[in-house]
């Protein structure tokens, strides 16, 4: 069935029902947090949830280029995907947040997300669902009026932390498996770590292969839109406080390009984003970039090459064999491709 008729039917199902008429089946603390991040009562208007940009179809990512929320907002921004998230020191493809508790609180009140407009509505919407009140009462020794935020986003961590991550071959050639990549692939990594200098910052050595290096890199994707205006807008996001621009940037697609810059307001940091960990790349994304503006993983690679040449202010001489070799390499990593 098609995403848009999809969503037109949980919409149908949901929008009707009261928050109480959702009563899900709470065995722990991983399943109240998958309650909860299933539950559309949560959204402003009853429409969506966290598994609609975070469905387990693409690697609890988002098959769209950016994602659409409470009344059917579009983000300016590409879903991540949530089996990458314990390799990352920072979330958000800014880094906003230093911690998987603080990621966790901020959809709720996000505009074009599930768009409440503040966490003691998210509370009373938990305190007006019986099954909420009894999982939380008996998983964290609280009652409805004790229940807060820091526990909501506790059973959502747990969730999170309890999604199943399979092995990825990568994992078992570097524990000494060497037929858990092929001939093919075996050269695509050899390029992607040495000639092509990807592992700079999609970080794979003898030993691990997180790819990614935690740091927050520009890439070329964006800013164009800014042009001569670049000046006056960082000048215009520098006025704001910290909590409007957080609102922005989900919503101000130039904005959004400023990357980094808006968190630390550091103009070394204009334009820069998270490295994103390639080892679901394949199976998690359909388009790429913290805009969704690349639309197959090849155009992704030849991108890379060419700004990764920029930078070394001559261009990679990498052939086409070796380009096609990259490109087995993260589609054999990735989990939708495992054996």
């Amino acid at each position: 069935m098609p995403i848009e008729r999809r969503l037109l039917a949980l919409f149908l199902l949901f929008a009707v029902l009261p928050v109480e008429a959702f009563s899900p089946q709470i065995s722990d603390a991983p399943a109240l947090g998958k309650a909860i991040f299933s539950d559309t009562g949560f959204s402003e208007d009853h429409s969506t949830s966290c598994l609609f940009c975070h469905g387990d179809t693409f690697g609890f990512g988002d098959e769209r280029g950016t994602s659409v929320g409470v009344h059917r907002r579009t983000s300016v921004r590409r879903s991540l995907n949530l089996l990458d998230l314990p390799l990352y020191k920072s979330f958000f493809w800014d880094g906003r947040v230093a911690s998987l508790l603080d990621q966790a609180r901020l959809p709720f009140v996000s505009p074009v997300e599930l768009g409440l407009k503040s966490e003691d509505e998210v509370l009373r919407r938990i305190r007006r669902n019986p099954a909420y009140v009894e999982a939380f009462q008996r998983l964290y020794g609280v009652k409805p009026g004790g229940i807060s935020m820091n526990h909501v986003a506790k059973a959502l961590v747990a969730f999170e932390q309890a999604l199943p991550r399979p092995p990825s071959r990568i994992d078992r050639y570097l524990a000494g498996d060497i037929t858990a990549l092929s001939a093919v692939a075996r050269h695509g990594m050899e390029v992607f770590a040495g000639k092509g200098g990807c592992s700079t910052c999609h970080v794979v050595d003898e030993r691990k292969a997180p790819l990614t290096d935690n740091q927050f890199h520009a890439s070329g994707v964006g800013l164009a839109s800014a042009g001569a205006q670049l000046s006056r807008l960082l000048a215009q996001v520098a006025e704001l406080d910290q909590r409007e621009r957080f609102a922005r940037i989900a919503l101000d697609p130039q904005i959004s390009d400023l990357g980094r810059y808006v968190v630390t307001l550091n103009s070394a940091d204009i334009g820069k984003f998270r490295t994103p960990s390639l080892r679901n790349v394949a199976s998690a994304n359909r388009l790429f970039m913290h805009d969704g503006s690349i639309f197959t993983l090849r155009e992704a690679i030849e991108l890379e090459i060419r700004f990764r040449g920029l930078e070394r202010g001559r261009p990679l001489d990498l052939s086409t064999i070796e380009r096609d070799d990259i490109q087995v390499f993260l589609e054999e990593i990735s989990n939708s491709t495992r054996s």
